[in-house]
């Protein structure tokens, strides 16, 4: 029983670790039902700090 939950255990961390990495403001969806006028100000900031890294 062990070797089984180890070997699931490994295989959970293994998927888990190739998962694609989400997008910084996806954070704000899943913080309030409707977005608020601070987050949205706070969305708006992070995307021109991130817009400041382009090329």
């Amino acid at each position: 029983m062990d070797n089984e939950a180890d070997g699931f255990a490994a295989d959970i961390r293994k998927a888990c670790l190739t998962l694609p990495d989400p997008a910084a403001e996806s954070i704000f969806a899943h913080v309030y039902v409707e977005e608020t006028a601070e987050l949205a100000r706070q969305r708006q900031e992070l995307t021109t700090y991130q817009a400041s890294f382009a090329d």
